[in-house]
C-alpha cells in the first residue's frame, strides 16, 4: 500500500545475536581453560612428590660425642600432603616438615619418610652417618617403593651413572656441574656396582691393607679435590694418579682378641671442583673376625651357612584392585593396568636360638625367574622392602610403608639375582624381636604403563631362598 514502509523481520536479527554471543561464551571458555587461572579457581589434584634433604649435619655443641642431623621434607602435591617420619627427636623444635635426628659416634640410621594426601602416598629415605648423609631413593609418584647415592644432601637413586642414564640430561651448560665418581677400583677389581648398589665390600680382619683408586669426571673439565675420610682404622699413602682420580690405602684396625663380630665400615669419598660442587660415595666395608686357626689346636670359630626356602602358603601378591593370591609371586603390572606387589616369607625357626650378633652375612637368592612382557621397559628399579603383613596375606597388604633394604634395576633383575644391602640389619632386628618370620614386600618403582597387557617378573616361592651365614665357635 502506498505510503506503507516494508517491516523487517526481526527473528533472523535475533538469531544471528544469540549465535555470536555462544561463540563469544565459547571463546571465553576456552581462554578459561588454557589460562593459569583455572587452576588457581580449581587446583588440579596432584600425587605427592618427595625428597629428602639435609640442611644441618654437624657435631652437637650440647652433647660431646653425639652429631645432630636435620632433615627438610621437600614435598609437593595438591591436597597438601602430610609427612610422617620414622624418627624425629627435635618434636617442638622443628617445623612439621622437619626431622631432627641425633646420632652418637659410628651409629647409622635409615630415616624414611612418608608423603600422604588424598591422591595417593610417595615415600623417601636417607641413611644418616654422624656427621655425613647419604642419599637413598626417592619413589616415583606412582612408585611402591637401597642405598647409597652420589649426592649426599639429594634423594637420589642409588648413586646410577648419569652418563648412562637417558634421563640424566646434557650437562648444564649456563651453570656448574658438579663432579660425578665414576669408578672405585679395591685391589685391581672393579666393585662400582658392588658400592652404588649399597652393598658391603667383605674383607678380613687379617689382611690390613686394602689399597682403592677413585675415578671421578667433570662435565666443565675442572680440576676435582679429593676428601676421604673413614670411620675406623687410618688411611695412608694417599696420592693423586691423574687430573681425576686418587689411590689410597686404608689401614684397617686390629682384630680384638677372641672378636666373633664384624664391625661396619665406612669411607666416605668425596670428589669437588673449585666451586664447591661436590659428589660423595660411602664404601661400605664388612670387616669380618678372624676365622679357623688362630695357632692354637681349636679353631676361633666356624661359619655354618643356613638356607631357608619362602614359605609358599605366606608367599604371592596382591593388586591394586585388592586380588591376592599365594603360591605364585608377580611383580609389575596386568593387562587391566593394576599395579602388583610380589611378597616373599621366611621361617626363622632355625635362627631361634641365634643371636644377632653372629650373623655375618645375608642374602635372598633368585633362582628362577621369568617374565611376562616387558616390565623393565617402563620400570627402573625393582624395591624390596621388610614389611611385616602378618600371619596373612590380604588386600590391606597393597599399602605403602615397611622398610627398603636394596633395590635392584628391573633390566637385570633375573635368575641367579642376589640381594643383598642392609637387609642383614632387617634379619639382626627380626632375629632380636624373636619373630617368626621375615617378611618381604617387592613393587616397581612405576605403578604400571596402561598398555591393557601383562608386564610381570614371575616366580614360584620355592625358587627363592633367604641364606644366613653365622659365626660359631
Amino acid at each position: 500500500m502506498e505510503g506503507e514502509q516494508a517491516v523487517k523481520p526481526k527473528g533472523k536479527s535475533n538469531l544471528y545475536i544469540a549465535i555470536i554471543a555462544v561463540l563469544l561464551c565459547l571463546i571465553l571458555i576456552m581462554l578459561f581453560l588454557i589460562s593459569p587461572l583455572k587452576n588457581l579457581i580449581f587446583p588440579v589434584a596432584e600425587i605427592p612428590q618427595l625428597t629428602l634433604v639435609v640442611v644441618e649435619s654437624a657435631a652437637s655443641a650440647e652433647d660431646p660425642g653425639t652429631y645432630r642431623i636435620l632433615v627438610e621434607a621437600i614435598v609437593e602435591g595438591n591436597p597438601e600432603p602430610q609427612v610422617q617420619f620414622n624418627r624425629n627427636e627435635g618434636i617442638g623444635q622443628v617445623e612439621p616438615n622437619f626431622s631432627l635426628v641425633l646420632l652418637a659416634e659410628e651409629e647409622t640410621f635409615l630415616l624414611t619418610a612418608v608423603a600422604t594426601n588424598a591422591e595417593g602416598s610417595a615415600e623417601a629415605a636417607l641413611e644418616l652417618f654422624p656427621g655425613i648423609a647419604v642419599g637413598v631413593d626417592a619413589d616415583s609418584p606412582d612408585a611402591e617403593g637401597g642405598p647409597g647415592a652420589t649426592d649426599p644432601d639429594a634423594d637420589d637413586d642409588e648413586g646410577e651413572d648419569t652418563e648412562d642414564d637417558p634421563e640424566a640430561g646434557p650437562a648444564d651448560p649456563d651453570g656448574n656441574n658438579a663432579p660425578e665418581i665414576e669408578a672405585i677400583i679395591y685391589e685391581d677389581d672393579d666393585i662400582s656396582d658392588l658400592i652404588f648398589r649399597g652393598e658391603s665390600l667383605p674383607v678380613r680382619y687379617a689382611e690390613g691393607r686394602h689399597n682403592f683408586v677413585v675415578i671421578a669426571t667433570d662435565r666443565d673439565d675442572d680440576a676435582v679435590e679429593f676428601d676421604i675420610e673413614a670411620s675406623h682404622g687410618s688411611l695412608v699413602d694417599i696420592t693423586r694418579v691423574a687430573v681425576d682420580s686418587v689411590a689410597f690405602t686404608w689401614l684397617s684396625p686390629a682384630n680384638p682378641a677372641g672378636n666373633l663380630e664384624a664391625l661396619n665400615v665406612s669411607i666416605a669419598v668425596t670428589a669437588s671442583d673449585p666451586a664447591g660442587a661436590a659428589d660423595r660415595q660411602v664404601i661400605a666395608v664388612a670387616l669380618l673376625p678372624v676365622v679357623g686357626d688362630d695357632g692354637a689346636d681349636d679353631p676361633v670359630a666356624a661359619e655354618v651357612t643356613l638356607n631357608t626356602v619362602a614359605v609358599a602358603d605366606l608367599s604371592g601378591y596382591v593388586t591394586s584392585a585388592g586380588q591376592v593370591r599365594t603360591g605364585v609371586v608377580l611383580i609389575g603390572d596386568n593387562s587391566s593396568n593394576e599395579s602388583i606387589k610380589g611378597y616373599l616369607a621366611f621361617s626363622l625357626a632355625t635362627l631361634r636360638e641365634v643371636h644377632p650378633d653372629s650373623i655375618i652375612s645375608t642374602r635372598i637368592r633368585f633362582d628362577h625367574i621369568n617374565k611376562s612382557g616387558r616390565p623393565e621397559t617402563f620400570a627402573t628399579w625393582v624395591d624390596f622392602k621388610e614389611y611385616d603383613y602378618g600371619p596373612d596375606l590380604d588386600a590391606r597388604d597393597f599399602a605403602v610403608g615397611g622398610t627398603r633394604f636394596y633395590k635392584q634395576r628391573a633390566e637385570s633383575f633375573n635368575s641367579g639375582l642376589s640381594v643383598q644391602g642392609s637387609l642383614i640389619t632387617q634379619v639382626r632386628r627380626a632375629v632380636a624381636a624373636g619373630d617368626d618370620h621375615f617378611f618381604v614386600k617387592m613393587g616397581l618403582d612405576v605403578a604400571t604403563n596402561n598398555n591393557s597387557a601383562d608386564d610381570l617378573f614371575q616366580f614360584l616361592p620355592g625358587n627363592v631362598v633367604l641364606q644366613v651365614v653365622l659365626l660359631e665357635r
